[in-house]
């Protein structure tokens, strides 16, 4: 496999999280495709750091509440980066690739651990929009669009879900339950066709 296949070819943990073999894409959260370069993901998290040190600053009538959740998610993102980081330098951990669909399955930690904090980010960055918080700007942009999207990420076949649930068992059963069921849970319905 190429250095530019590394870079093209998504493995997946489950269907809201998979990244390039390189490990400088992220697409996340099914089926909005939130894409995630890390290089991006760099200079955002500095803007962020940025924005935060100039909210806490000029707080006057700002609630020291919003202030505590911009600092959650400064927290989440660099938090994100250290993990990132780990993916990019120890290369690729995946098994096989599904030939028809171009993937592979992911099977480390990391992934799990990069996944659960992206759910974090996620609903903290939902509770930042839900408050207002002026000149606040998502890190993840959601992309969302008329119709259901049916790309492979989103309408994967069957027995490709099914796989990913055995990988999920085979390679995690020291996960403990309540972290399986966040992370794979959804696969485990989706692959039972409910």
């Amino acid at each position: 496999m190429t250095s530019q296949d590394r870079g093209s070819t998504f493995a997946a943990l489950n269907r809201r999280y998979a990244r390039t073999l390189d490990g400088r894409i992220i697409r996340y959260d099914w089926p909005s495709h939130v894409v995630i370069r890390y290089d991006v993901i760099m200079t955002s998290a500095q803007r962020l750091a940025d924005f935060v040190a100039r909210y806490g600053r000029g707080r006057g009538a700002r609630s020291s509440k919003e202030t505590m959740l911009l600092r959650l998610i400064a927290d989440r993102v660099q938090k994100l980066l250290d993990l990132w980081q780990k993916t990019i330098e120890h290369g690729p951990r995946f098994i096989g690739i599904d030939e028809e669909l171009g993937s592979g399955v992911l099977t480390h930690q990391v992934d799990i651990d990069i996944c659960d904090t992206l759910d974090t980010l996620t609903a903290l960055e939902d509770a930042a929009e839900d408050m207002g918080i002026p000149g606040y700007a998502r890190i993840l942009m959601k992309r969302f669009t008329s119709e259901p999207c049916s790309c492979r990420s989103c309408a994967p076949p069957p027995h490709f879900l099914a796989w990913l649930l055995q990988c999920a068992h085979k390679c995690h059963p020291k996960l403990s339950p309540d972290v399986f069921e966040r992370i794979f849970g959804e696969l485990r319905e989706d692959a039972a066709g409910t």
